[in-house]
């Protein structure tokens, strides 16, 4: 005996209302690197706060169960994010995980390496951002074994390209 094969059920859509909210609060919520809640730590030491102290949520207009979140590692609201920063002295771009550049280039780098400092690979950089944006390659591999830098040249890729996209988004499993 025969039987068809069972269809798995239809994911339920959003309707384009719920999207573009949900769009708009991701594009409006920020969240600290983990090296970015090691800076903030020191300095709420420093200041002889505790994570969740009344001072800081009055310095930076917010609630305790915001600074929960925000040491939590979850997203919370840009405006307040900033406070939190401005609060203990720290730029808040220094400790943003997921940024919104001046273009509007929505940037979610979780563990993207710092490429403030990078040197050599001209020829991969020409090649690859030729790949991206005149050939539109709709996928591109870097493969090579560990340590050699591949990684910090995706990261200097996506700085200089970035600008060019809507969404950049880096994770542990590499760059979109």
């Amino acid at each position: 005996m025969q039987t068809e094969p069972k269809s798995e059920p239809e994911p339920k859509k959003l309707d384009g209302i719920k999207e573009e909210r949900i769009a708009k609060i991701r594009m409006n919520t920020i969240k600290a690197s983990a090296q970015g809640l090691r800076t903030v730590e020191r300095l709420r030491r420093q200041r002889r706060w505790n994570r969740q102290s009344q001072v800081w949520c009055q310095e930076a207009f917010t609630t305790v169960s915001t600074l929960r979140r925000f040491w939590s590692g979850e997203p919370i609201q840009r405006e307040t994010f900033i406070s939190i920063c401005q609060a203990v002295g720290l730029d808040w771009e220094e400790i943003a995980e997921g940024l919104v550049t001046d273009s509007g280039v929505t940037i979610r780098a979780d563990g993207m390496p710092d490429v403030s400092i990078f040197y050599g690979r001209t020829n991969e950089v020409v090649n690859l951002t030729q790949w991206i944006i005149p050939d539109r390659c709709r996928l591109v591999a870097l493969l090579g074994m560990g340590g050699i830098g591949k990684s910090a040249l995706a990261a200097k890729i996506v700085e200089q390209l970035a600008s060019q996209f809507e969404y950049v988004v880096s994770g542990s499993n590499g760059f979109c």
